[in-house]
């Protein structure tokens, strides 16, 4: 750092700083300290004391809620602190349903994303059957429906729709009652059953991931995968899908429309996935 000269004036501090304390340092002796180290260390010991009361704040209120059931003092939802909001979810709340929630649903489809942020929101528990990770399903939803389009929702064994319908039995205040009807009972035998996660539904999806076996030693041996900006954002293990596509063209010998459809396929079977979904 060049210092100025030493008969020019000298800045003062600015109204309301004392002395320099924080100021910078006249010499940077070592790496630490440095400009950058300085304002990382600044930031470091303001996020430890945001941490620090935030984690005093629901000590206090377990606390109260303990010892405070008497006096009323159980019923704080949210306290906000400077600059954050932190907002408490209460076990407990609303009438416990004893039915399922289940639906059927696609990879990277905007209206199944919709439902299940949704059902997050409620707090409700419920079952999602993606078609295109369980291949076997798709039959099941086509009989049941009539049709492949996703999302569809079921309660218990009954079929409510998709998301239009859920967004006017909510806007129409219909909801509720209609959870509480369906889902005040128990289950049935013949609602969607669940998935067994780790477990394919149909030989041949075993099959299929065997031929693509060969495929994903290819990717892993011969694509870069590398941490990357993409859109002014740092992502992680991650590789370009021209690269793919040039990896496979060399060591199957094909084209690039069979080396793409290879790559369309990977993605179908979630071997791989869009870094932005």
């Amino acid at each position: 750092m060049i210092r100025p000269h030493s008969q020019l004036p000298k800045p003062e501090a600015p109204p309301g700083v004392i002395g320099r304390s924080r100021s910078l340092p006249e010499k940077f002796d070592s790496p630490t300290d440095s400009p950058a180290a300085t304002i990382g260390k600044f930031f470091r010991e303001k996020s430890n004391s945001v941490s620090v009361a935030i984690t005093k704040r629901i000590s206090s209120l377990r606390k109260d809620e303990d010892g405070g059931a008497a006096g009323g003092g159980g019923g704080v939802k949210e306290f906000n602190l400077v600059g954050l909001k932190v907002i408490k979810a209460l076990k407990g709340e609303g009438k416990e349903l004893k039915g399922r929630i289940s639906f059927f649903s696609r990879s990277n489809c905007r209206d199944s994303g919709a439902v299940r942020s949704f059902l997050r929101g409620r707090n409700l528990n419920f079952v999602e059957i993606n078609v295109d990770v369980y291949p076997g399903r798709e039959k099941e939803l086509r009989e049941r429906t009539g049709g492949v389009a996703v999302p569809q929702i079921f309660f218990n064994e009954k079929l409510i729709g998709g998301l239009v319908v859920l967004n006017s039995l909510r806007n129409g205040g219909l909801l509720d009652a209609k959870m509480e009807e369906i889902l005040g009972s128990k289950c049935p035998e013949d609602a969607p059953a669940p998935p067994v996660y780790g477990f394919n539904d149909a030989d041949e999806v075993v099959e299929a991931a065997d031929e693509m076996a060969e495929v994903v030693r290819v990717v892993g041996q011969r694509v870069p995968i590398q941490d990357r900006i993409m859109k002014m954002k740092f992502v992680k293990n991650c590789f370009s899908g021209a690269e793919l596509v040039e990896a496979l063209i060399h060591h199957f010998d094909c084209g690039r429309k069979k080396a793409i459809e290879i790559g369309k396929k990977m993605a179908r079977k979630h071997f791989i996935h869009h870094v932005f979904g």
